[in-house]
């Protein structure tokens, strides 16, 4: 969904947001963007054209690891666009592991 009227255009991005699956938005340089709103194990975002890393960590029941999908998002004139993506597995996530993720967005 867009929104705007003569001016740049905000993509609204909705993704789960619960106990064992959660989503992290960021800027290329580590920012993390904050839900503009979380409520029934959705988290909203209202992004501004540009580009975002969006991390979604989801945590197995009874396992001991993050199965972690990153992808690199270009947003424009309303539209998104993936530049890149990756998955990984991890045991454990920082704040510095968010800030390497960044990086991974040119």
């Amino acid at each position: 969904m867009t929104q705007g009227s003569g001016q740049a255009k905000t993509i609204t991005l909705v993704r789960p947001f619960r106990s064992a699956l959660r989503t992290v938005v960021m800027r290329p340089n580590g920012q993390v963007v904050l839900p503009v709103r979380r409520e029934h194990g959705l988290a909203t975002w209202l992004l501004e054209p540009g580009r975002y890393i969006i991390a979604t960590i989801h945590r197995p029941r009874g396992l001991g690891f993050y199965e972690v999908t990153i992808q690199c998002l270009e947003l424009s004139q309303g539209e998104r666009r993936v530049i890149a993506e990756a998955s990984l597995y991890t045991t454990g996530i920082d704040r510095n592991d968010l800030a390497e993720w960044a990086g991974a967005c040119p």
